[in-house]
């Protein structure tokens, strides 16, 4: 629930810092006088210090969210506060998609004070809010309606002409206000007269055209642009230090109004349906013997050799997956720990599984990545729930030394997160939430990921906090990173 004091609280300091530097500013519709403040506020400051009030709304924390490259004359800037997002477009003139249809500097000669802020004289009030619902929103907004209403009835005309004098458009503004109730309920008359205002613009206007097309192009060049704009922020940690919460808390407060869009995305490495079909991966304790761990079985030691038939026999029906009897059990063991025959056979089968299981979950990852990049590349943030890292602690319940330069080698191969957080929670409470993980295992992991850690530098957070005021604190530190990469 948005905090409508502190919203308000928020435009009052910008309103002082403004007057302070002494930058004439008035306020383009009168939203501020309602029971709840609005999601943005559309603001002209004088365009002749037009940088001067950039600099002052950097200072009050604000960052650009949409420049003037793709909305010509007009800024969208936002600042996190307190949770909330709060967006204000600095204008330069009176613009509507790149369509001036009012002089700025006019409206700001005869600008009204009201409270801590100014408001356009009646006059230009009224062709400001009557021009915006039709060009801007192609229809009568309810929460205008009464307003436009009002100020047509209170408004010399003359003063009116001669506010449009420059444009033409008195006449068309004189039709809307006069029959009102007809363009409020009929959505497609105010698009007719929407059309009509745009070509006598264009004719008041020869530079338009141009600027439009321009607008147009850079717009559909941006979307065509490759390189993924948002960043991707990865969440590792042992089971249970609460990874899901955050990451769920992470991408809510994102998401909220005037945010950024977020999504989670699933990106841990051990496989999904893909890979199901291969069974005892090379982390199943018990299968797994590698190159090094079977030449010091074979030559570290002299293994007593059991009968060739027999190690034969049960090696073969033990690698095929065949059941065995009880006799066949009762040498099992010892076949295991004297064959050399049985132990080079478990190196080659762990040797298959792994040079399986490597390539697959490879080409598995990197379709992961695609998906994440896709997304990133339309401006959506990716909040992975684990990343290929994990890859280093083994399996999702077990650790395992097995196979540690290969996996390392695809750590390498994969491209880095914009940034990594690694999770930390008290031991206690991660063995209360994941009663199947031990105290040692919990260790080998937890050692696993301080030394990732230090390899890679990742951010550590200490979950000690509700995952909502950890995800605040987390925007907060960041909001610099997300706003200047999310930047249009």
């Amino acid at each position: 629930m948005v905090d409508q004091a502190l919203v308000r609280s928020e435009y009052s300091l910008l309103f002082e810092a403004l007057s302070e530097a002494d930058i004439g500013f008035c306020l383009l519709r009168d939203d501020l006088r309602g029971e709840t403040p609005p999601d943005d506020l559309d603001m002209l400051v004088d365009s002749a210090r037009f940088d001067e009030a950039l600099d002052v709304l950097k200072r009050n924390g604000y960052r650009i969210r949409v420049s003037e490259r793709l909305i010509p004359f007009k800024t969208s800037l936002v600042k996190h506060a307190c949770g909330h997002f709060i967006a204000v477009d600095l204008h330069r003139e009176v613009v509507q998609g790149g369509i001036i249809y009012m002089d700025g500097q006019s409206v700001l000669a005869g600008r009204e004070s009201v409270d801590d802020y100014f408001l356009p004289a009646d006059s230009d009030l009224l062709a400001i809010l009557a021009f915006h619902n039709v060009i801007g929103k192609r229809h009568i907004q309810e929460k205008h309606y009464s307003q436009i209403r009002a100020l047509s009835e209170r408004v010399d005309r003359e003063t009116l002409r001669l506010t449009l004098s420059e444009y033409g458009t008195y006449d068309y503004l004189c039709g809307l206000i006069d029959d009102l109730d007809a363009y409020h309920r009929e959505p497609d008359r105010t698009e007719r007269l929407r059309d009509d205002i745009i070509k006598q613009l264009r004719r008041a206007n020869p530079g338009l055209r141009g600027r439009r097309f321009l607008m147009r192009l850079r717009r559909r060049l941006r979307r065509r642009d490759p390189r993924p704009r948002a960043p991707l922020y990865a969440f590792l940690g042992v089971d249970g230090s609460g990874k899901s919460s955050l990451t769920a808390a992470f991408v809510e407060l994102l998401n909220r109004k005037n945010g950024f869009p977020a999504v989670v995305l699933y990106m841990g490495p051990w496989g999904g349906r893909r890979l199901r079909f291969i069974p005892n991966s090379p982390y199943a304790p018990g299968y797994s013997l590698t190159v090094g761990e079977w030449f010091g079985e074979v030559f570290g030691r002299k293994p007593r050799e059991v009968g060739l038939v027999d190690s034969v026999r049960i090696t073969l029906k033990s690698v095929a997956g065949r059941s065995l009897t009880k006799e066949e059990r009762a040498l099992h063991k010892n076949i295991r720990e004297q064959s050399r025959l049985y132990l080079t056979a478990r190196m080659l089968r762990s040797l298959l599984r792994a040079w399986t299981f490597f390539p697959l979950i490879t080409m598995e990852m990197y379709y992961r990545y695609w998906q994440a990049y896709r997304k990133r590349r339309r401006g959506t943030t990716v909040i992975a729930d684990r990343y290929i890292y994990d890859l280093m602690t083994g399996s999702m319940r077990r650790s395992t030394p097995q196979y540690r330069r290969t996996r390392l080698l695809l750590c390498r191969l994969f491209p880095r997160p914009t940034r990594t957080f690694l999770l930390h929670a008290d031991p206690e409470t991660i063995l209360a939430r994941k009663d199947d993980l031990s105290p040692e295992m919990l260790r080998d992991f937890q050692a696993a990921y301080d030394e990732m850690s230090e390899k890679y530098a990742f951010e550590t957070v200490e979950t000690d906090q509700l995952p909502e005021a950890l995800a605040q604190r987390l925007v907060e530190r960041h909001y610099d990173e997300l706003a200047e990469r999310l930047r249009y």
